[in-house]
């Protein structure tokens, strides 16, 4: 990517320095599990206590993983720009199954009941 082509304001999963936008490994580890965990069928809600449970360092300081957090995480599409942590067959598949009907998360529905989170997606 051309240092003109990149946003001044990054995900909090990358990093810039001199120029040049790489991943944060620890951040990324966390994403990754995030999308690992989506995929596998887990609610937001149960991502961020898994994040908590794991120890994954929350990127704010707080306490608890927040499920908005992992919500707006990953329906983030620099997941699949350079550089990618999954392609972008890989999050539009995500995209489609977190939007499924079919996926068993309880009676709040796919977003755990948190409304702003399918604005995000």
């Amino acid at each position: 990517m051309q240092p003109s082509a990149i946003p001044r304001r990054l995900p909090s999963w990358l990093i810039r320095r001199a120029g040049e936008v790489s991943l944060n490994l620890e951040r990324a580890e966390a994403v990754q599990y995030m999308i690992g965990k989506s995929l596998a069928g887990w609610s937001d809600r149960q991502i961020a206590q898994g994040l908590t449970e794991a120890r994954f360092p929350t990127w704010g300081g707080a306490k608890q993983w927040p499920q908005a957090t992992v919500c707006k995480i990953l329906g983030h599409e620099r997941l699949y720009l350079p550089p990618a942590i999954i392609s972008r067959e890989q999050f539009n598949s995500l995209q489609q199954m977190r939007r499924s009907e079919l996926r068993i998360t309880g009676r709040r529905g796919a977003f755990g009941g948190n409304l702003l989170c399918g604005l995000l997606v």
